[in-house]
């Protein structure tokens, strides 16, 4: 996938469930990830199962970014070529629009592993163009993470 970038004051889920701000992310720490047990995380819909994915790169970045309001009071900031999941499909940012649906996660810690599952859906209500600013670009070895319990891809 191509560049990408994130507020550095985004939450990322930790693979022990817990979040961490993603401008305080470290090559080598453990995010929680998703996808298909059989195939790539580029097909969707998921068998949701958790599993772990190592950060492999963390860099800052100058891009055009988009600040997206969602209609259960999630608000996050990204690059205009930032992947989310809407319609089935991966689809960057800056072709999301008022209207678009974004899968929401949902995280249980449990005695011994995690759970990761569906939770609906969120739309966006708004988006508002931001120009270039500072981002944070991550990068795991399974290509997908999430922030603010959006699926994410990068």
């Amino acid at each position: 996938m191509s560049l990408s970038g994130l507020d550095p004051y985004a939450d990322v889920t930790l693979a022990d469930i817990t979040h961490v701000r993603v401008a305080d992310l470290q090559v080598g720490d453990t995010l929680l990830s998703f996808g298909n047990p059989e195939g790539p995380a580029t097909e969707f819909p998921w068998t949701m199962f958790s599993f772990n994915a190592a950060v492999t790169r963390v860099c800052r970045t100058r891009q055009e970014a988009l600040h997206f309001f969602f209609d259960d009071g999630r608000h996050l900031t990204t690059a205009a070529a930032q992947h989310f999941v809407s319609g089935g499909k991966w689809v960057q940012a800056q072709d999301l629009a008022v209207g678009s649906e974004i899968p929401v996660a949902m995280f249980a810690a449990g005695p011994e592993s995690n759970a990761v599952a569906w939770g609906g859906t969120c739309e966006v209500t708004a988006i508002e163009p931001l120009g270039a600013i500072d981002l944070v670009d991550v990068e795991t070895s399974t290509g997908t993470f999430f922030a603010i319990g959006l699926a994410m891809g990068c």
